[in-house]
């Protein structure tokens, strides 16, 4: 049994380069709403405990074999009692730093894959979902992985699409178990975005007037964003380290691109398409953003083939070393 939430938490979700850090600082700019650099708090931390405790509760036990843990002394609620407490502490934290305020926004990338947790902790919490066209996603993380983002994003287009899909069709998997959960297109916010800032600040019961919609749009249009030229003070981390993009620092060279869509027309090539195509083009004609005989890819292109004939090769290798080793 759940205590009523004493913060009003909304999650702003969605794949990594679909607009999420945009829609982060716009929304983080209300004066009712506190927020910080991304926590990593349900990825790095809370989903390993919860991956734990379920782990000892599915272990098959036998006089032989068994597998001790928390589960020896916690029940279920008090698990997940476990758990809320230690997102409260470090959420109330950033609550604290900013007077007045009732919400708190967080923004992580991976959160889309941990919103059963994230509800469990906070039913009451709501999710918005960044949707994007996943050619230009795809292309923003491949331009990432060339610089910056290189310690992450894919270089493959093929990986990029199935990064895109799995993160989209996990966030919109949050309808089934909450009501508390809309959506956002990437598209809306450059081409309607102070009509689009107020649907959510109402979504989440934040008061706005279109005149504030309009002047926090403004501060954080896109070029402001690309030059650097906007209010970094929205994140608040209280803790000791200053994150990227707190107290003046800045986001790297290349993370805030074009503020455009269907860029992807001019930069992947044909090949890339028809292995995103192949990959995710279910799901971009799911979301309308191409027809079925646009996206329709019926045979993996020569290309990914290779690359995947070349992986299982590898795998095989690899694992017939490690039994000649073991052996």
């Amino acid at each position: 049994m759940h205590d009523r939430d004493p913060i009003d938490f909304v999650f702003i979700i969605g794949a990594p380069r679909s607009g999420t850090t945009w829609l982060h600082l716009m929304m983080g700019a209300h004066a009712r709403v506190a927020t910080g650099q991304e926590s990593q708090l349900f990825e790095r931390y809370l989903s390993v405990m919860a991956d734990r405790w379920q782990e000892e509760l599915d272990w098959p036990e036998s006089e032989d074999v068994r597998k001790h843990g928390i589960s020896s002394y916690l029940s279920e609620d008090e698990f997940t009692k476990l758990l809320r407490d230690n997102a409260l502490l470090v959420f109330s934290r950033v609550l604290a730093q900013k007077a007045g305020a009732t919400h708190v926004l967080e923004k992580s990338p991976n959160n889309a894959k941990h919103t059963p947790l994230i509800h469990r902790c906070f039913p009451e919490a709501r999710f918005i979902h960044v949707v994007r066209d996943g050619r230009d996603v795809a292309n923003s993380m491949i331009r990432a992985s060339e610089g910056w983002g290189r310690s992450w994003a894919p270089s493959r287009i093929e990986a990029a699409a199935e990064s895109w899909s799995d993160s989209v069709r996990a966030a919109r998997s949050t309808q089934s178990f909450s009501s508390h959960y809309t959506e956002v297109r990437y598209e809306d916010l450059l081409t309607r975005g102070v009509e689009e800032l107020s649907r959510l600040f109402e979504f989440c019961g934040l008061p706005s007037t279109t005149e504030e919609c309009r002047e926090t749009y403004d501060r954080f249009h896109f070029d402001k964003l690309k030059s650097g030229d906007y209010e970094r003070t929205v994140f608040k981390n209280p803790g000791r380290s200053a994150a990227s993009g707190t107290e003046g620092r800045k986001e790297p060279p290349g993370f805030f691109r074009k503020g455009e869509a269907g860029q992807w027309r001019e930069e992947l090539t044909p090949a890339d398409l028809r292995a995103f195509h192949w990959v995710a083009g279910d799901l971009l004609v799911e979301l309308g953003y191409a027809d079925r005989a646009e996206a329709t890819q019926t045979a993996p292109p020569l290309g990914l083939r290779v690359r995947r004939a070349r992986s299982r090769l590898r795998s095989r290798v690899v694992s017939l070393g490690r039994r000649l080793l073991g052996s």
